[in-house]
């Protein structure tokens, strides 16, 4: 390649640039013998994709307290503070349990609880 053709070449890259969605484009193939032969050839646009509707939330299931139970959110309302917060206060104190926040009326852990609340 000389200088020439170099120059033919990046004028020609640069009239393809002007128009970023040129309607053919040229594709150089090597034949046998080294050289290149150009061919026009179609770009074909892909379909365009539908969006997939979006899925509805579903509601958390609540969980009631057995007879007789203590929840944090009654422990929180008797608090006269958010659940959230009191479920902070419950695990900087490590007080955890098997995951939910629940109590029997009148055990230990739900009086370490109130202790912790302030209650």
């Amino acid at each position: 390649m000389t200088i020439d053709d170099l120059e033919e070449k990046l004028e020609e890259l640069k009239e393809e640039m002007k128009d970023p969605n040129p309607k053919e484009t040229k594709m150089e193939a090597h034949t046998e013998n080294g050289t290149t032969k150009r061919k026009p050839a179609l770009k074909k646009a892909a379909p365009a994709k539908k969006a997939a509707p979006a899925k509805k939330a579903t509601p958390a299931k609540k969980v009631k307290a057995e007879k007789g139970g203590v929840t944090l959110k009654d422990l929180a309302k008797e608090a006269k503070i958010e659940p959230r917060l009191a479920r902070r206060k419950l695990r900087s104190a490590e007080l955890g349990g098997d995951g939910r926040y629940t109590w029997e009326e009148g055990s230990g852990a739900l009086k370490k609880a109130r202790e912790i609340l302030g209650l």
